[in-house]
């Protein structure tokens, strides 16, 4: 006899709700009418969301955002039909109406007529989430490093050398203090750069195009890079994994452009479409080491990008090097 479900609300438990709830696997089981009637602890640790916020509420309503809705009834009907489940992206509403990006597979569980009873969807962490949060703590415990280390001792030193500058006016070492109180300078204006570079303080703040508008404008006055900005309004229901993996980019297309021997023009256009996003990059001229850098560094950006359902691609020519990231929304 096959086993089934049975919801929370019942008091009741059978043998396959009790080995649901001991699976280390989060586990959501949704009846054949889109309500919720298990969800197990494994799924209340891996999304924050407790069972009583779930259990007796309609899946589409309480977990999905509206543009999310006829994929999962698409799904449903695909493995009720008999087809085999696939892993699909899910991004699932959280309490303060943020997405959570997650990954899920699904099957059926039947009654002896053949009819199917439930939906048994299986959620695994998103492993691109993963990846871009490790990396943004990364970045910033390097960009804190190097403000608490190198940048407040290159302060101290440029004060040093003024004063040396300052008792040899007029003398055979004016020139020699000049020169380097000015190197110094230009020390301090790249550990400035460095630091915005790796971790600016306006992403988590502002929106995807206020953050890619700071940045670009900080980066010009330090660099006098030509930085061009198209960019259109994001919306901010865009999932985190996805503006990350955005301004990553940008990060890094603007990190070659600087360590170009020459003073390229760069190009960041951002375009908000019906159902996508897709952020645009261009480099004119792109010449080493910037061209080696950017040919060599884009693997993760191309792995991640396929990972939340997106598209990647990357043009090599003569005079200029571009890319170009789309992205559901």
């Amino acid at each position: 006899m096959r086993a089934s479900p049975v919801p929370a609300s019942s008091g009741g438990t059978d043998l396959s709700e009790a080995i649901i709830d001991t699976m280390d696997a989060a586990v959501c089981v949704v009846d054949s009418e889109g309500t919720i009637v298990c969800w197990n602890p494994a799924a209340a640790a891996l999304t924050g969301i407790s069972a009583n916020q779930t259990v007796g509420r309609s899946f589409y309503g309480s977990l999905l955002f509206p543009d999310d809705v006829e994929k999962w009834k698409f799904e449903f009907r695909r493995i009720s039909a008999g087809i085999p489940s696939r892993k699909i992206a899910a991004y699932w509403r959280n309490g303060d109406d943020s997405r959570l990006s997650l990954k899920c597979s699904c099957s059926v569980i039947r009654a002896s007529s053949g009819v199917v009873q439930y939906f048994v969807c299986t959620i695994t962490d998103s492993p691109s989430g993963e990846v871009l949060n490790n990396r943004t703590r990364e970045l910033r415990d390097i960009s804190r490093f190097l403000h608490d280390t190198i940048s407040q001792d290159l302060v101290a030193l440029s004060f040093n050398i003024s004063e040396l500058e300052a008792k040899a006016r007029d003398g055979p070492m004016e020139n020699h203090a000049r020169l380097a109180v000015d190197m110094v300078d230009r020390c301090c204006r790249d550990i400035r750069v460095i630091s915005y570079m790796l971790a600016p303080p306006f992403l988590s703040e502002t929106t995807l195009q206020e953050s890619i508008e700071q940045f670009a404008a900080c980066v010009r006055e330090e660099t006098g890079l030509t930085i061009t900005v198209d960019l259109d309004q994001s919306p901010r229901t865009i999932v985190p994994e996805a503006r990350v993996l955005v301004f990553a980019a940008v990060q890094s297309w603007v990190a070659g452009g600087i360590g170009s021997r020459s003073k390229p023009d760069l190009f960041i256009r951002l375009a908000r479409r019906e159902s996508k996003i897709e952020l645009d990059l261009e480099m004119i001229p792109a010449e080493s080491p910037a061209r080696a850098v950017l040919l060599s560094g884009w693997s993760l950006f191309r792995s991640i990008t396929r990972a939340l359902g997106g598209e990647f691609d990357f043009a090599e020519e003569p005079s200029r090097i571009t890319a170009g990231i789309r992205l559901p929304l």
